[in-house]
C-alpha cells in the first residue's frame, strides 16, 4: 500500500478558544514535534500549521494516524487526549486533504474570509517543515503550487478586495484621510483585542507618531515598548486629547469617555474612530463642527460589504484551485 497525504485538524470552527490556545505549537515546539512523528511513525513528509486558529498536521503515510497523532501532542503540550480528541477533524483522502490545504492557505476558511495573513502563515510552516527535512518532492510540488495558485487569486479574482475586519475597515478609512496630514498624531484608546490588534495594524502599515493609552498602565507599557509607540497615562487623557488627529477608541466603558468637543484640537479637524460597545464617544460630537466621527455600526456595515464581496468571488477562486489541483494529479 502506497503512502498517502492526510491531515488531523482543530480549528475555530469546532473548537472553543481556550482549547485551541493550549495546542499552538512555537517553531521550536513544531521542530521538536517533526522529530517525534519521523521517530515514532516513521513519517518523513509533514507539514505542521499551528496559529491561534487553527492547529493542524498533514502527513504523508500508509495509515491514518489521526488517534496516534493527537495522542503524541496531547503529551507534548501537557493536555487530556480525552479532552482534545473530539475536536480534531480527520480527512483521510489524498485529493481531499490537497484541495482543503489549497483552500485554507487561500483563506477561503479563515475567520476572516480571504485572509493574507494565513498565506504568510503556510509560507513559515513551509519553511520550518523544510528545515527539519519534513519537506520532500511532494510537499515541495504541492506548496509551490499553492503559491502559484495564490498569485492567481490576487490576479483573476476580487477575493482579496475590501475590508472585512473591524480592524481593515479602520485602517482602510485611515488611509483614505491620512494623507491630508503629513503625519499624523494616532491615539489608541483601550488596548482589548480590537485595540491591540489596531496597534499591531499601525506599526506594520508605518505609522510612527502613535500614542497608546488604557487604564492597566502595565499593559500600555508592554505594547509600546513592543511597537515602539508612545505611552498616554490614563489620568492625562483629558488634558492630552487635543494633540490627536486620529482618536481610535475601542476602551470598555459604562459611561462616555469623550464627552463633547472642549478637548480636541481646535485648529484642526478631528477624526474619531469609536468601536467601544457600549460606546465611549458621546454622539454630541457627530454634529460637532471640526469632528469626523466614524461609529461602529458604519465599520461593521462596510466590514459586511467587504464579507459579501469576498464571499462572492468564492467560486471563481475555487474554479482556480481544482485546475490547480487537477494539475498536480497529472503529474
Amino acid at each position: 500500500m502506497s503512502e498517502s497525504f492526510k491531515v488531523a485538524t482543530i480549528t475555530y470552527k469546532n473548537a472553543p478558544l481556550e482549547i485551541r490556545e493550549r495546542l499552538v505549537l512555537d517553531q521550536e515546539q513544531t521542530m521538536a514535534f517533526y522529530k517525534l512523528l519521523k521517530s515514532q511513525f516513521k513519517i518523513t513528509e509533514s507539514l505542521i500549521i499551528s496559529t491561534c486558529n487553527r492547529t493542524e498536521i498533514y502527513y504523508k503515510s500508509k495509515k491514518t494516524l489521526t488517534e496516534d497523532v493527537v495522542r503524541l501532542l496531547a503529551s507534548e503540550k501537557s493536555i487530556s487526549y480525552e479532552e482534545i480528541i473530539s475536536f480534531f477533524k480527520e480527512i483521510k483522502t489524498e485529493k481531499e486533504t490537497i484541495n482543503y490545504l489549497f483552500e485554507v492557505s487561500i483563506g477561503i476558511h479563515s475567520q476572516i474570509v480571504g485572509d493574507q495573513q494565513i498565506i504568510n502563515q503556510v509560507k513559515i510552516a513551509y519553511q520550518w517543515a523544510a528545515d527539519a527535512e519534513m519537506a520532500g518532492a511532494f510537499l515541495h510540488k504541492v506548496l509551490h503550487t499553492i503559491f502559484i495558485a495564490n498569485k492567481r487569486v490576487v490576479q483573476e479574482t476580487g477575493f482579496r478586495d475590501g475590508a472585512a475586519s473591524t480592524t481593515f475597515v479602520t485602517l482602510d478609512l485611515l488611509a483614505s484621510f491620512a494623507s491630508s496630514f503629513k503625519n499624523p498624531n494616532i491615539l489608541v484608546l483601550g488596548l482589548g483585542e480590537i485595540g491591540s490588534d489596531i496597534a499591531k495594524s499601525l506599526r506594520e502599515a508605518s505609522y510612527t507618531k502613535v500614542s497608546i493609552c488604557n487604564r492597566t498602565l502595565a499593559k500600555t507599557e508592554e505594547l509600546a515598548s513592543k511597537f515602539h509607540f508612545e505611552v498616554l497615562p490614563f489620568e492625562d487623557l483629558h488634558g492630552s486629547l487635543h494633540k490627536y488627529n486620529v482618536i481610535i477608541s475601542s476602551i470598555r466603558t459604562p459611561n462616555h469617555i469623550i464627552e463633547d468637543a472642549s478637548h480636541l484640537n481646535k485648529n484642526s479637524l478631528t477624526y474619531i474612530f469609536d468601536l467601544s460597545l457600549p460606546r465611549s464617544v458621546s454622539p454630541v460630537l457627530e454634529n460637532s463642527k471640526g469632528v469626523v466621527l466614524f461609529t461602529l455600526d458604519e465599520i461593521q456595515k462596510r466590514k459586511d460589504q467587504g464579507i459579501l464581496t469576498r464571499e462572492a468571488e468564492i467560486p471563481a477562486v475555487k474554479k482556480i484551485l481544482a485546475e490547480l489541483v487537477e494539475v498536480l494529479e497529472q503529474g
